[in-house]
């Protein structure tokens, strides 16, 4: 092969040190380069626009991390690890990891009703990516196991949760095909045959490839398990790819987003991330997709977060917002932990030698004074605290006794509303208290 003259060389090389095309390499690196950006930035004389960019994406390239697996075109995808995206992955690992101030906040007794909003949630979104959608209060019974799946949607969603009970226990096993076959038939149990779509990834640059069942499934347990892949890969993009095998090939007979949902979730405990199940990050990407998340919040809208380059796809946009509406969905679990934190505190202080109630029942008073329609039952209150029935008994007959709660009975059980003005008369009660001591 013939070298490069020594002019040509020399005209590379000062390209290269140009200090317009060192600013686009330094925006670049930071963070994500939009090609409607890149054409308002100042040039090398005598380089054109197009010049500019393939030589630009060719540097980007060489510092790009390869997504494990191709397209139907057999070509590579892949993304390069900007500061941005740097930064967002050392937060996720930060807050997510375990004993991390979140890790401990979810094992604390302040986490008892945010735990339970965070699985009735998950669980609606879980089944969702096979065409089932269930109300919030009928998944919240469910999940509360106070009655019976009644449709092949409440069913799934039954089959899903107690399946993620287990994760913790799996994530020691190791991840092969034969598991997930086996977390498929207890997805199943009881389900019959799927007669609603699963809702399919829908990329702008990235086309479907055709693998089979087996294939796929060994993919799958490779990702999970750290074989075949690159082990420096973060676990929520790992995660992507898992979902993306699911709803683009569909190695599952039936809810394969289902599967998708509970095999993140599997991946995430390995990786010790425990809090990245509890990150509706699926949610978030949802509503990024819908327009709720625009730019500047994140760094660009969906139809900007795939670009092609030389017939490869470059998904560094696209990992970029990802991993910020990761980072968005942590920090608002931490701003609603210290609410709750605040808010127990604050009323314990304010109880303090006036009633003697426990951190259970001030949860409970704290939701009645939140809303006033709420409901509360002796059983649900066990199962969310996981304490014995009596106690719970005593929970909120203790609150019905204060004035704080009604005892009423529905059909064969006690259900406790919330007493009518209980802000006004809780203020009130605690005045007069005050008053006395003063």
């Amino acid at each position: 092969m013939e070298g490069m003259s020594d002019d040509l060389f020399a005209r590379f090389v000062a390209i290269l040190a140009d200090e317009s095309f060192s600013e686009i390499r330094r925006i670049a690196g930071q963070r994500p380069l939009l090609y409607s950006e890149f054409r308002t930035l100042p040039l090398p004389d005598g380089v054109t626009e197009s010049q500019a960019w393939t030589l630009l994406s060719t540097l980007r390239k060489t510092m790009a991390v390869t997504i494990p697996v191709t397209d139907g075109r057999g070509k590579k995808g892949w993304y390069v690890p900007t500061k941005s995206i740097a930064e967002n992955l050392a937060e996720i690992d930060r807050s997510c990891k375990t004993g991390s101030v979140l890790d401990l906040a979810m094992s604390s007794k302040n986490a008892t009703y945010f735990l339970l909003e965070s699985s009735i949630d998950d669980a609606i979104e879980s089944i969702r990516g096979d065409g089932m959608s269930i109300g919030h209060e009928r998944a919240r019974e469910l999940i509360l196991e106070e009655r019976e799946p009644e449709s092949p949607e409440e069913q799934l969603l039954a089959n899903v949760r107690r399946i993620q009970r287990s994760l913790p226990e799996k994530a020691h096993e190791h991840c092969t095909p034969e598991l997930l076959s086996e977390l498929y038939e207890q997805l199943s149990w009881n389900m019959g045959t799927q007669t609603t779509a699963s809702i399919p990834e829908t990329p702008f640059v990235w086309q479907k490839a055709k693998r089979g069942s087996e294939e796929s499934l060994e993919i799958v347990a490779n990702i999970i398990e750290g074989r075949r892949i690159d082990r420096e890969e973060h676990p929520l993009l790992l995660a992507q790819g898992i979902r993306h095998i699911f709803m683009s090939h569909l190695p599952l007979p039936a809810w394969n987003g289902a599967a998708a949902a509970i095999a993140m979730k599997l991946l995430y405990l390995k990786a010790d991330l425990p809090v990245l199940t509890h990150v509706p990050v699926m949610k978030a990407q949802r509503d990024w997709m819908g327009g709720l998340y625009r730019p500047p919040l994140v760094s660009a809208e969906p139809k900007d977060s795939e670009t092609l380059v030389d017939g490869e796809v470059d998904f560094t946009t696209y990992v970029d917002v990802y991993t910020k509406l990761a980072v968005i969905k942590i920090h608002e679990m931490e701003a609603e932990f210290d609410r709750v934190v605040r808010r127990d505190t604050r009323l314990s202080h304010d109880l303090q030698g006036v009633f003697d109630i426990n951190h259970r029942q001030r949860m409970v008073l704290q939701q009645a004074l939140d809303n006033p329609e709420a409901v509360f039952k002796i059983e649900t209150h066990r199962a969310m605290n996981n304490i014995a029935y009596a106690t719970a008994r005593g929970d909120l007959l203790g609150l019905s006794e204060l004035g704080f709660l009604r005892k009423t009975r529905k059909e064969h059980a006690f259900v406790f509303t919330v007493e009518p003005d209980l802000r006004r008369t809780l203020s009130a009660f605690l005045g007069t208290k005050r008053r006395g001591r003063a």
